[in-house]
């Protein structure tokens, strides 16, 4: 056949701990499904509270980012880059981690760089101070956010954001974030 089987695919999720995966447009109706299915895991896992408020309180920032900055390049459109999505996994310390993308222009990476650096240089109690200050001026973005979920992530998750931009083209790159959840 040449591709991977179904089965193939499965055993290699089940080996890198993955709980949930996406692959494709996000809306209000997936996030609302995300929620619910992973509502039940930790049902199923009897998870304690502490942990199962900080990651749904992280996994509905990381997930609304991507839903609200989600772009569909015309020039990508029956490609293979088609896509944003999110991966749910365990890491081998028993950690949650949410791995989210989409696209971005280009001209952006700079600016968004540049707060995921500044987030991951502060102590708690500077990161603590940062999100204050910044709640007290906040003003609403064209997007609808006041531009808090990346400064959130990192307050919440107590770990470094880690990221990457993958260049696609002139015009776009691949935005990668990945959050730990302790």
């Amino acid at each position: 056949m040449g591709h991977p089987s179904v089965f193939d695919i499965l055993k290699r999720m089940s080996a890198e701990n993955i709980v949930l995966s996406y692959q494709g447009e996000m809306d209000e109706a997936l996030l609302e499904s995300v929620y619910a299915k992973m509502n039940q895991h930790f049902d199923e896992k009897a998870e304690i509270p502490d942990k199962r408020k900080k990651f749904f309180l992280i996994m509905i920032e990381c997930l609304q980012n991507v839903f609200h900055h989600q772009v569909k390049p015309a020039e990508l459109i029956s490609t293979e880059h088609d896509f944003s999505g999110f991966i749910i996994s365990l890491t081998p310390e028993n950690k949650y981690r949410i791995t989210a993308g989409n696209f971005i222009e280009n001209k952006g990476i700079p600016h968004l760089k540049e707060k995921i650096d500044k987030m991951n240089s502060f102590t708690p109690d500077e990161l603590r101070a940062y999100y204050q200050e910044s709640l007290a001026n906040a003003e609403l973005s064209d997007k609808g956010g006041a531009g808090l979920g990346i400064v959130d992530m990192a307050r919440k998750s107590g770990m470094p954001l880690k990221y990457e931009f993958t260049p696609v083209n002139e015009n776009y790159s691949f935005f990668s974030l990945a959050v730990n959840i302790p």
